[in-house]
C-alpha cells in the first residue's frame, strides 16, 4: 500500500488516514492493512522452528528480563539510578478484552518511560499524561536522549517554553538522526507530524520501543534494558476509557528480530567520537550468534488467553548457498517470482560504490520487487543519507516567528460589511463543496491506485470478454457455421496456447502445492475427519426417524404400566374419598370462573369495536357539515365556480376533439396551429390587463415595501442576535484573523511572489520606517563632488604625463643628466591610448552599454565582449570575474524580458547568456570537472545499463528479437535486467544530487549570484515558486552539469565505447532535467515518478540553497569606488580587437544617452594611428573616465516615490488582485477620510516629501502623481506594468517588510563608501597637483639652466651687411627682426636632416637628367635662415631668390618658443608644424633635435 496511498519512505501505519477513511466512507469496510513485508506472510512462515532458533528464541526471553552488562558499562549495579518499587501485580481478569488492549499499550509505555528516565536520569510525566498530553511534542526528551547517546547528533535542545513553537522540530529531527545512525528500517519510523501535530502518538511510542530494542541488541552493554512491566503497573477503568477516548484505534507493538547489520550512516557515524554512550555506530558488541538468524519483522499475534506469541523468525542459509544464487539458477522457474525467498542485489561497480560507501544496498529491501508494479519500490534504490534533516542547519531564521504578535489586528466594519450574510454562506456551501469534491477525488483515487495493483487480471478479462463477445457475433458464427470454412492452422494455435495455459495453470498448481504441501497435508485431514463426522451424522439421522414411533410406544407401555398400578391402588383410595370430591369441586369451580371471564374479555372487545365505528361515524358526520358550510359560503363566488366548471368542461371537450383528430394528422396540425395562435393573443392581452392593474393600484412599490420590512425585521433579529452573542462573535472574528494573518505570514515568507492580500497585512509595518530621499540628496551631492574631484584627477595626470614626456625628452637630448626623483615615486598611468584606456573602463564596469549592443547586433557582442575582460592566456581575476558575471546576468534579464513567459525563455536553449557562462566556466574553472568524474566512470562502466524499453533489453540478452512485447515484458531476465537499469538511472541522479548538497561551498560565487538573480527575474515576471526554481535549474544543470558532462574531451577525459557512451549520457541528462526542472517521467521509466514525486520538496530545498548572501552584489557595488583610489586595472587584448570595438561603439554613438560619459569619450578621432596593426596591447584602464549619472539617481529615486506610493494606497483601498489594479482603480468618497485618517496615526508618513506636496484632494493627488511617476519610468524602460501587472514592486514591497531598513542601509553604507572615496580621491589630488608643481619646476629650471649656458651673439658684420640693415630698417621690408646668433641652411641639407617634408609649390628632391648624362635629386635654391636671441624664442625665414620668367623672389619670417617645440614631443605628440603663412611643413621631432644641437649644446656652436 506504501506505493498506492505515498512515498515509500512514509511510515505504512498512518492513523490520520485511515480516520479520514473512515469518516469519508463509513459504509464501507476498513482498509486491511499490509504486512510490513512479504516475509511476514502466512506462506512463508516455517511450520517448525530449528533447535537453534528456538533456543535463540528462549535465550532471548531471558535477556529481556535479565540483561547482562559488560566490565564498562555505565549501567551496572551501583552506577545507575534507583530502581523505583514496582506496584503489586494487577490483575487483569476484570477488564475487557479492548481494556486489557490498552493496559498493554499504557505497560509498553510505560516501560519506555522507565528506559528514557535511566538515560537521562530526570523524571517524566505519568503514562496517561504521556499519552494524552503534550509533554513529547516539543521533543525535549527525545532530543536529550540523543544527546545522552551521541552528543554530536544532538549538540542544541532547544528547551520547552511556555508554548510550542516551530524550532522544537529541531528536537525532533535530531532524533531522527539517531534513528538513521541506529538503523532502524523506515517501516517502523513515525513521521514529524505525529508528534509535532500529535496525529499519532501510538505510531511514536512503537518507534521508541522498537529502536530501543534495536539499541540493546546491537550495544547491549551501552544502555539500559527494557523492563517487563505487564502486571506491574495499575490503571483504572476511567484512565483507560480516557485513552481509548483519545486513541479509539491502536494495535500491538511489532517486534524486530535483529542481525547486527551495519546502519546506512555507518561512515559517518565513524567520524563520530566523544564520550557518549555509543561513540561508533559502526560497531556492534552483540554475540556471534546474532548472525545465525535471518533479520525479519513480524507482526505478533495473541493466543485466546490473551499472551503475545513471538514472531516466528526463519532459519539461516545453509553453507554455501546463497539466496542471490538460488534465484538467478537457470533450473528455476518464471513463477518462482512468488517464492517467500527474494534476491539481494549488489553494485555492479564495486570501486565506485566504495568511494560513495553510504550509497548501498539492503537485503530486506529487494523482498518487494515487482515488475508489474505502477512504480518501483523505493527499496529498490540505494540507502543515502543525502534526505537527511537539513533543518538543523537552519537555525538562523528561527527567530523570525517571535518577531510578531500574533493577535488580533485593528478592525474595520466597513471593510466587513461588504460580504453580506448570503455571500458568506454561499462561501460556505462552495467551501463544502470543494470538501466533499476533494472526498471523491481521494476515493477514486485510492480505487485507481487500488486497480492498478490488478492491471494485468483486469486486461486478461477485458481480453477474455472480447473473444467472448467476438464469438459470439452473429457475422462470424454464420461463417463458421453455414459456409464450414475451416482454418487448421488457427484451430492448432488455439490448441496449442490452450495446451501451454493449461500447462504453466498445472505447473503453477504443482509448485504452489510443493510449497504448501503441509498445509495440503494439514488440509486433507481435516476433510477426512469432515466426511467422517458428515457419515456419522448421516447415520444418527437415520436413528432419529424411528425416534417418534418408538417414543410412542414406549409411552403407550408406560400408560398401561400405570393404570394397572392405578387400579391396584384405588382400594386403598376409598376411604379418603371426601376430600377428593371436594378438591374436584374447588376443580371445577376454577374452571367455570375462568369460561366467564373469557366471555366478558371477549364482550369488552365486541364495546370497543363498536365504539370506533361509533367515532368513524361522528368524524363523518363533521366533516360533511363542514362542507356544507363550506358549499353554502361559495354561494357567492357561483359565477366562479361556473367558469372553473366550464374549464374543466372545456379541457374535457378539447381532449375528447383531440382523439377524434389524431385520426386525420393534417387537419390536427391546423387546429394545433390555430389554437396555439389562439392562446398566444389571450395569453398576450391577460398579461397587458395584468400589467395595468399593477400599475394601477402601485402593486410595485408595495411589494418593494413589504421586501424592505422583511429585510428589516432579519436585519433587526441579526443585530438582537449579534448584541447577545457579540462576545463569542468577538472571539470567532479574532480566531479567524488571526488564521488569515498567519496564512499571510507563511505566503509572504515562502513564495517568490506573493499576493496583494498577503502583503496588505503586513504593509503598516513600514509607515514608521522613513524614507530614502534625504540620504539619496546626500549621496547625489558626494558623488557630485568625487566627479568633480575624478576630473580634476584626470586633468592632474594627464598634466603630470605630460612633464614626465617633456623630462623625458629633454633627457634624451642631453639637455638635463637625470630625471627628478620625485617621477620613481609616482603611481599615474600611462595615458598612451587615453580614449581606449577610457572606453573598455566603461565596458567592463557597466554592463548596460553591452546590453545596449546586445540590442543591436548580438554577434558583436558574442564575438568581442568576453576579451575585454580577460587578459590572454591568463585566468580572470576576482575583479574581472564580478564586472563579467554582472554583463551575464544583464543580459539574461533582457532576454527574459522579451519572453512572454519563463517557460518560453526557458524553452530558448540558443541564448546568449547560456553561451557566455559556459565559456565563462569553461576557462576560468576548470578544476570543477573533477566532481564529475565519478559520475563519467559510473556512465562509462560496460556493465551498466541504463535501457528501459523491455523490447531492446530483451534483445540484448538473447540475441534476438521477441516475437512480441509482450513477451519480452513477461521475461523473468528481462524484468530484472531493466529494474537494475532503472536503478542505475536513479542511481546517477542521486550521485548529481548530493554533489549539489555536499559540494555547494565549491560552486564558483558568480554562478550563485547568477542562479540568485535569475530566481528573482522570474519571480519579478509573476511566475510560480516552481518556474522560478526550474530557472535556477537551468542555470545549474544546462550551463554547467551538461557544460562538463557533454564537453569532457576538453578536460582531458577520454572513454574507449563513444557511441554507447553517447546514448547514455543522453539519457542520464534527460534524467537530470526530469527530476530538477520538477516534471515527470514518461514512457518505461513511468515507475521513477515516485521517487521524483518524493524528492520535488528535497529538490526545492537544494536549489534554494544556491542563494548568494546580498552582501556579494553589494562588494561589486564597492569595485568601483575601490578601483578610484587604487592602482590602475590592466588589460591586455589583441590590436584588432581594440580598433573594431572602438570603431562599433563610436558608430553606434547615438544609441546612448546624450548625457552619457561615452560622448566625450568617443566624440573626438580615435587615435587608431598609434595602435600596430597587429599583436597585443596593453591598457592601464582609467577609472576616473566613470561619471555617476544623474538619471540613474533620478531613476532610483522615482522607483522609491512609487513603491512608497503603493505601501500607502494599499492601506487605504480594499483591493486583492493586484498592484495595477490598485493603481487604476477609481478613488471612492471613503479612500480620502481614510487616507487622512493614515496621515495623521503617522508622523513620518506626514513628512514625506511626497505627501508633503501634495494637493486637495490628497489621495486623488496621490494617485495622480503615482501614475505619472509609473509613466515616467515605464519610458525610461525600467518597468512595463502591463505585462506583469507591477509585480516587481509588490515583491519589492515584501522583501522591505522582511528587512524594513535594508534600503535605507544599502543608501547608507553607498553614501559612507562615497565620502570615504571622496576623500581619498581628494588626498590623491592634492599629492599630484603638489608632485606637477615640482615636476614643472624642474622642467623649467633645466631648460634655463641649459638656456643661460650659452651666449646667443651674432657674428661680426662687415660694412656690406651694415648697410642692407639700414636699407631694411628705412623701407621696413621685415616685420620680424632677425636679431642674434642666426643660421641658414640650404633646402637640400633640411630635407636631407628631416625637418623640412613640403614646400608649397616646390617638388624637393626631384630626379632629373642634366646635360651631360649624370643625374641626381633636384632642390629649389631656398635658403632658411633661424635665429634666438635667448634660446627661447626662435625666428625662422625663408628666402627665395631665384630669378626667371617666373619671378619667385620671396621673403617669409615666422617664429616659434622653445617650450612649444618641447610640449609637440610630450603627452599627446604633434608630428609636423605648419610655419611661414602654412607654406612650409616641418617634423617637430628633427626641428628639435636640430635647435637643441645646433643652438642649446656649447661645444656644437
Amino acid at each position: 500500500m506504501a506505493n498506492v496511498l505515498g512515498s515509500p519512505a512514509r511510515s505504512r501505519q498512518n492513523a490520520f488516514l485511515d480516520r479520514y477513511v473512515q469518516q469519508i466512507s463509513p459504509e464501507k469496510p476498513k482498509l486491511t492493512e499490509m504486512s510490513s513485508s512479504r516475509i511476514n506472510s502466512s506462506n512463508n512462515l516455517l511450520s517448525q522452528l530449528t533447535s537453534a532458533a528456538k533456543n535463540k528464541i528462549s535465550t532471548d526471553k531471558a535477556n529481556h528480563s535479565q540483561p547482562s552488562f559488560g566490565k564498562n558499562s555505565p549501567f551496572l549495579a551501583g552506577g545507575t539510578m534507583a530502581e523505583k518499587k514496582d506496584k503489586p501485580a494487577f490483575d487483569t481478569e476484570s477488564l475487557s478484552r479492548e481494556e486489557k488492549g490498552y493496559y498493554e499499550f499504557l505497560c509498553r509505555v510505560g516501560e519506555v518511560k522507565r528506559w528514557i528516565e535511566e538515560v537521562i536520569q530526570e523524571t517524566l510525566p505519568s503514562e496517561l499524561d504521556i499519552c494524552v498530553g503534550d509533554s513529547l511534542r516539543d521533543g525535549v526528551y527525545l532530543a536529550q536522549v540523543t544527546q545522552r547517546i551521541n552528543s554530536d547528533l544532538a549538540p542544541t535542545v532547544y528547551p520547552a517554553g511556555d508554548r510550542l513553537q516551530f524550532k522544537h522540530t529541531q528536537n525532533i529531527n535530531a532524533f531522527f538522526s539517531l534513528v538513521e545512525h541506529v538503523g532502524l528500517p523506515s517501516s517502523f519510523r513515525f513521521e514529524l507530524q505525529d508528534l509535532y501535530n500529535k496525529k499519532s502518538l501510538p505510531q511514536v511510542f512503537e518507534t521508541i520501543y522498537i529502536l530501543i530494542t534495536l539499541i540493546n541488541k546491537k550495544w547491549p552493554t551501552k544502555t539500559p534494558s527494557l523492563q517487563a512491566l505487564s502486571g506491574k503497573l495499575s490503571f483504572t477503568k476511567d484512565e483507560l476509557r480516557k485513552c481509548q477516548r483519545m486513541w479509539p484505534r491502536i494495535r500491538d507493538f511489532k517486534s524486530l528480530s535483529i542481525s547486527p547489520i551495519a546502519s546506512p550512516v555507518v561512515n559517518k557515524a565513524k567520524s563520530l567520537t566523544n564520550d557518549s554512550l555509543i561513540n561508533d555506530f559502526g560497531t556492534f558488541n552483540g554475540s556471534e550468534e546474532d548472525g545465525a538468524i535471518q533479520k525479519s519483522i513480524a507482526t505478533p499475534t495473541r493466543n485466546s488467553n490473551g499472551s503475545v506469541l513471538q514472531p516466528v523468525v526463519l532459519p539461516p542459509p545453509l553453507e554455501n548457498e546463497s539466496i542471490s544464487s538460488n534465484i538467478y539458477s537457470p533450473e528455476k522457474n518464471d513463477n518462482d517470482l512468488n517464492s517467500p525467498v527474494r534476491p539481494t542485489f549488489k553494485p555492479k561497480n564495486e570501486y565506485f560504490t566504495s568511494t560513495t560507501s553510504h550509497l548501498e544496498y539492503s537485503p530486506l529491501k529487494n523482498t518487494s520487487l515487482s515488475y508489474y508494479s505502477p512504480s518501483i519500490s523505493k527499496y529498490l534504490t540505494y540507502d543515502t543519507d543525502f534526505y537527511m534533516r537539513r533543518s538543523q542547519a537552519r537555525q538562523n531564521d528561527l527567530e523570525y516567528y517571535n518577531s510578531f504578535n500574533y493577535g488580533p489586528v485593528e478592525y474595520s466594519p466597513k471593510r466587513k460589511q461588504k460580504m453580506t450574510e448570503n455571500e458568506f454562506l454561499e462561501s460556505i456551501v462552495g467551501i463544502q463543496g470543494v470538501c466533499r469534491a476533494v472526498n471523491i477525488r481521494f476515493n477514486f483515487h485510492i480505487q485507481r491506485n487500488l486497480l492498478k495493483l490488478f492491471g494485468r487480471e483486469v486486461i486478461v478479462l477485458q481480453a477474455n470478454i472480447r473473444g467472448q463477445l467476438l464469438r459470439r457475433r452473429a457475422d462470424v458464427t454464420s461463417i463458421l457455421k453455414f459456409k464450414k470454412i475451416k482454418i487448421p492452422e488457427l484451430f492448432s494455435i488455439q490448441a496449442l496456447f490452450r495446451a501451454y495455459l493449461h500447462r504453466k495453470k498445472l505447473d503453477h498448481l504443482r509448485i504452489k502445492y510443493l510449497r504448501q504441501q503441509d498445509q495440503v497435508d494439514c488440509l486433507q485431514g481435516f476433510s477426512r475427519g469432515f466426511i467422517v463426522r458428515r457419515k456419522t451424522n448421516w447415520q444418527l439421522s437415520s436413528i432419529r426417524q424411528s425416534d417418534v414411533p418408538l417414543r410412542k410406544f414406549q409411552a403407550l407401555l408406560n400408560g398401561v404400566i400405570s393404570r394397572s398400578n392405578i387400579h391396584s391402588g384405588s382400594a386403598s383410595l376409598s376411604n379418603d374419598l371426601t376430600p377428593i370430591k371436594r378438591l374436584q369441586a374447588i376443580c371445577r369451580a376454577n374452571l367455570i370462573r375462568q369460561h366467564q371471564h373469557m366471555i366478558f374479555n371477549s364482550f369488552v372487545f365486541e364495546v370497543s369495536t363498536q365504539r370506533i365505528d361509533f367515532q368513524t361515524i361522528c368524524r363523518a358526520v363533521s366533516v360533511r357539515v363542514a362542507l356544507k358550510d363550506s358549499i353554502l359560503s361559495l354561494n357567492g363566488y357561483d359565477s366562479v365556480v361556473e367558469k372553473i366548471s366550464a374549464h374543466i368542461k372545456g379541457w374535457q371537450k378539447r381532449k375528447c376533439i383531440q382523439y377524434f383528430l389524431r385520426k386525420n394528422v393534417v387537419d390536427f396540425l391546423s387546429v394545433s396551429l390555430l389554437q396555439a395562435s389562439i392562446r398566444g393573443v389571450l395569453v398576450r392581452f391577460t398579461l397587458d390587463i395584468v400589467d395595468d392593474f399593477i400599475e394601477y393600484n402601485y402593486l410595485i412599490e408595495f411589494q418593494a415595501r413589504l421586501r424592505g420590512h422583511f429585510n428589516r425585521s432579519k436585519l433587526r433579529e441579526r443585530s438582537a442576535m449579534f448584541v447577545r452573542n457579540s462576545r463569542s462573535i468577538v472571539m470567532i472574528q479574532s480566531k479567524i484573523r488571526m488564521f488569515l494573518q498567519r496564512v499571510a505570514f507563511f505566503e509572504l515568507m515562502q513564495l517568490p511572489n506573493p499576493t496583494l492580500t498577503s502583503v496588505r497585512r503586513f504593509a503598516h509595518l513600514l509607515n514608521n520606517v522613513g524614507t530614502i530621499e534625504e540620504v539619496q540628496d546626500k549621496l547625489e551631492g558626494f558623488q557630485t563632488q568625487l566627479d568633480a574631484e575624478n576630473i580634476k584627477k584626470e586633468r592632474l595626470e594627464k598634466e603630470i604625463g605630460q612633464q614626465i614626456d617633456l623630462a623625458e625628452v629633454l633627457r634624451k637630448h642631453g639637455l638635463t643628466e637625470e630625471s627628478p626623483a620625485i617621477i620613481n615615486k609616482l603611481t599615474v598611468p600611462k595615458n598612451s591610448l587615453p580614449t581606449f584606456q577610457k572606453l573598455f573602463y566603461l565596458l567592463q564596469v557597466d554592463p548596460t552599454y553591452w546590453k545596449i549592443m546586445h540590442s543591436r547586433d548580438p554577434a558583436f557582442v558574442e564575438n568581442n565582449a568576453y576579451c575585454c575582460f580577460t587578459t590572454m592566456n591568463q585566468k580572470m581575476a576576482e575583479r574581472e570575474r564580478t564586472y563579467f558575471i554582472r554583463l551575464v546576468v544583464e543580459i539574461m534579464q533582457c532576454e527574459m524580458a522579451e519572453a512572454a513567459t519563463v517557460d518560453e525563455f526557458l524553452a530558448n536553449d540558443n541564448q546568449l547568456w547560456r553561451r557566455f557562462l559556459r565559456l565563462f566556466l569553461r576557462r576560468e574553472f576548470p578544476e570543477l570537472f573533477d566532481l564529475f568524474v565519478p559520475l563519467l566512470d559510473f556512465i562509462a562502466d560496460s556493465g551498466i545499463s541504463f535501457e528501459s524499453d523491455p523490447y531492446v533489453i530483451y534483445k540484448l540478452i538473447y540475441n534476438r528479437e521477441p516475437m512480441s512485447r509482450s513477451l519480452a515484458i513477461e521475461d523473468y531476465k528481462t524484468k530484472c535486467k531493466f529494474i537494475e537499469n532503472l536503478r542505475s538511472i536513479w542511481h546517477s541522479v542521486e550521485i548529481v544530487a548530493e554533489l549539489f548538497t555536499r559540494k555547494t561551498s565549491e560552486f564558483p560565487s558568480e554562478l550563485r549570484f547568477l542562479a540568485t538573480k535569475i530566481f528573482s527575474s522570474a519571480a519579478d515576471k509573476n511566475a510560480g515558486e516552481d518556474d522560478a526554481l526550474k530557472a535556477i535549474s537551468a542555470v545549474l544543470l544546462n550551463c554547467m552539469v551538461f557544460e562538463y558532462l557533454e564537453n569532457r574531451a576538453y578536460y582531458g577525459y577520454e572513454e574507449k565505447d563513444t557511441h554507447h557512451y553517447e546514448e547514455k549520457l543522453h539519457t542520464i541528462i534527460d534524467a537530470l532535467s526530469t527530476v530538477f526542472c520538477l516534471h515527470n517521467f514518461s514512457g518505461y521509466c513511468d515507475p521513477l515518478n515516485q521517487y521524483a514525486s518524493e524528492m520535488n520538496s528535497q529538490i526545492k530545498v537544494l536549489l534554494l540553497n544556491m542563494f548568494l548572501d546580498p552582501e556579494y552584489e553589494k562588494d561589486g557595488d564597492r569595485l568601483i569606488y575601490h578601483d578610484m583610489v587604487s592602482k590602475a586595472p590592466r588589460l591586455e587584448i589583441f590590436s584588432d580587437k581594440v580598433l573594431k570595438i572602438g570603431s562599433k561603439f563610436q558608430e553606434c554613438l547615438s544609441c546612448f544617452p546624450d548625457d552619457d560619459a561615452i560622448h566625450d569619450i568617443l566624440g573626438k578621432r580615435i587615435e587608431s594611428s598609434l595602435i600596430p596593426k597587429s599583436g597585443r596591447v596593453v591598457l592601464e584602464l582609467l577609472a576616473t573616465s566613470h561619471r555617476f549619472l544623474v538619471c540613474d539617481d533620478r531613476t532610483r529615486k522615482l522607483y522609491d516615490q512609487v513603491k512608497r506610493a503603493f505601501i500607502y494606497m494599499m492601506q487605504v483601498e480594499d483591493i486583492n488582485s493586484n498592484l495595477y489594479d490598485l493603481t487604476v482603480s477609481c478613488v471612492l468618497d471613503s479612500d480620502e477620510p481614510a487616507f487622512r485618517r493614515l496621515i495623521d496615526n503617522n508622523i513620518k508618513i506626514k513628512n514625506d516629501p511626497i505627501i508633503r506636496h501634495l494637493d486637495n484632494p490628497p489621495y486623488f493627488s496621490l494617485k495622480n502623481s503615482t501614475l505619472k511617476r509609473i509613466h515616467e519610468l515605464e519610458n525610461m524602460e525600467v518597468l512595463n506594468p502591463a505585462n506583469n501587472k507591477l509585480q516587481n514592486f509588490l515583491n519589492d514591497i515584501a522583501n522591505t517588510i522582511k528587512n524594513p531598513h535594508y534600503a535605507i542601509d544599502y543608501v547608507s553604507e553607498e553614501l559612507e563608501v562615497t565620502h570615504k572615496t571622496q576623500l581619498a580621491v581628494t588626498k590623491i589630488n592634492q599629492d599630484l597637483e603638489f608632485a606637477l608643481a615640482h615636476l614643472k619646476k624642474s622642467n623649467n629650471d633645466s631648460v634655463k639652466a641649459i638656456q643661460n649656458t650659452n651666449r646667443y651673439l651674432p657674428a661680426h658684420k662687415g660694412p656690406l651687411s651694415n648697410l642692407k640693415g639700414a636699407y631694411k630698417k628705412a623701407y621696413n621690408k621685415s616685420g620680424f627682426e632677425m636679431n642674434g646668433l642666426k643660421l641658414k641652411w640650404t633646402t637640400r641639407q633640411l630635407y636631407e636632416k628631416g625637418v623640412v617634408t613640403y614646400i608649397e609649390g616646390e617638388k624637393l628632391a626631384e630626379q632629373k637628367v642634366k646635360v651631360f648624362g649624370s643625374s641626381g635629386p633636384k632642390f629649389p635654391d631656398i635658403i632658411f635662415k633661424i635665429s634666438t636671441a635667448d634660446g627661447s624664442k626662435f625666428g625662422i625665414q625663408l628666402l627665395d631668390k631665384r630669378k626667371g620668367p617666373e619671378k619667385r623672389q620671396s621673403d617669409y619670417v615666422d617664429s616659434f618658443n622653445f617650450k612649444d617645440l618641447l610640449n609637440t614631443q610630450a603627452g599627446s605628440k604633434v608630428d609636423t608644424w605648419h610655419l611661414l603663412n602654412g607654406k612650409v611643413t616641418l617634423k617637430t621631432s628633427e626641428l628639435l633635435k636640430l635647435v637643441v644641437v645646433t643652438f642649446l649644446k656649447s661645444e656644437s656652436i
